[in-house]
């Protein structure tokens, strides 16, 4: 009978179970084709398949095309949205949802893309929404379009950074709204066409830099 030496076992051993947890932590990277044929063909599924995969340290979404969905990123750290080619996010809903929502989650960037809301909406909902103590980073995106709403709104002791880009369009109401303890840093971002370019309430607190601001005559000055 062949016998075992557990203790020359036991590095071997350690090792593959490292090496296990090492692979689980690494980053994920997918792909998304919206209108596409094949694949992941909306943000929506991507999401859902790194929800029931292993645990990672960061997920990065690559999307390209134009995405007529209403997104939730609920309870995810560490995930990345990149706009390939001008790719964009368009509310199907006519105003009744927010395009995009950012609720309970960590370290989500949102890179480049053009985020629609559905102006003709009397819903009263912002076009983004980071919410839920989460930490959001927007650059390079034009968010515009809100149905009565913010373009983008900061709320519920979130922190978002915006930097670049553009807040536009959002004629009912206000380009940037950072309400409830909740903070923003807004860096070379141009804000136009909106009836407020921002507004701060309830115990938000906002830092401004480089900030460009256009005015029609029947726009209102920013406060």
């Amino acid at each position: 009978m062949r016998t075992f030496n557990l203790q020359r076992l036991m590095p071997a051993m350690a090792s593959l179970l490292l090496g296990g947890f090492g692979v689980s932590a690494h980053a994920t990277t997918l792909t998304v084709n919206c209108g596409g044929k094949y694949g992941l063909t909306t943000i929506g599924a991507a999401l859902k398949a790194l929800q029931y995969s292993e645990g990672h340290a960061s997920s990065t979404i690559n999307v390209s095309g134009t995405c007529n969905e209403d997104v939730v990123i609920q309870g995810m750290d560490h995930v990345t949205l990149n706009a390939v080619n001008g790719a964009s996010i368009h509310d199907p809903s006519q105003g009744a949802n927010t395009t995009l929502v950012i609720d309970d989650s960590r370290d989500v960037a949102i890179n480049n893309f053009v985020i629609d809301g559905y102006a003709a909406g009397t819903s009263g909902n912002d076009v983004v929404d980071c919410q839920d103590a989460s930490v959001c980073r927007f650059n390079g995106n034009t968010v515009q379009d809100a149905p009565q709403g913010a373009g983008i709104g900061v709320w519920s002791g979130s922190y978002a950074e915006i930097d670049g880009g553009f807040l536009q369009n959002n004629s009912v109401w206000t380009g940037l709204a950072v309400f409830r303890s909740a903070r923003a840093r807004v860096q070379g971002v141009t804000m136009q066409r909106n009836w407020r370019g921002i507004v701060v309430g309830e115990g938000g607190h906002l830092q401004l830099t480089l900030i460009r601001q256009f005015f029609r005559a029947e726009d209102r000055a920013a406060n």
